[in-house]
């Protein structure tokens, strides 16, 4: 994990996931399971609410969250 996605999920985890329904303080999980996300760091809708902007990302990390 780099500090910038260190920093992204720091800054996620103060508001809750829309997709996954994690509540602030909790890591965002793949829906059904109970599994993590690592990269990136909490899912685009989460990332989105948290005011966290980046370059598009790449279609193969859209489809593993």
């Amino acid at each position: 994990m780099t500090p910038e996605d260190a920093a992204d999920r720091t800054r996620a985890l103060t508001v809750p996931c829309s997709y996954c329904h994690a509540m602030p303080g909790e890591l965002c999980v793949r829906k059904g399971t109970t599994d993590t996300l690592v990269n990136p760091a909490a899912h685009l809708a989460r990332l989105n609410d948290a005011g966290i902007t980046h370059a598009p990302l790449d279609t193969r990390e859209l489809r593993r969250g």
